[in-house]
């Protein structure tokens, strides 16, 4: 399931990493990772079903909106995935707009 998430935002234009980047673009661009475990389920002392969890931030340097709706139409397209919007915030000493969605996605 995360191998598909990182093709889709891949696959929209939007540049985007793993991780960090060691040098970010010049244009809005956008960072994936696994932050760690969601939810999970138990049966006969060992984990059946987990869920694993990570952010998507997405950087603009301007108030366009079409990104934001590009990366939430991705989530809204994806079987299994829970999301949320997480944060919005305003960097001052980069002067972007920091996105942060919060995901788990479903795994076996």
């Amino acid at each position: 399931m995360y191998e598909k998430l990182l093709r889709a935002l891949k696959g929209t234009g939007i540049p985007f990493a793993e991780v960090a980047w060691d040098q970010r673009p010049a244009r809005d661009y956008g960072v994936i990772a696994i932050d760690g475990a969601g939810d999970s389920l138990g049966a006969d002392m060992e984990i059946v079903c987990q869920a694993i969890e990570g952010s998507i931030d997405l950087y603009t340097y301007g108030n366009d909106r079409t990104h934001v709706a590009t990366i939430q139409g991705v989530l809204n397209g994806l079987d299994g995935c829970a999301w949320y919007l997480n944060s919005v915030q305003y960097e001052q000493e980069n002067r972007i707009i920091h996105w942060e969605w919060i995901f788990q996605l479903e795994t076996m």
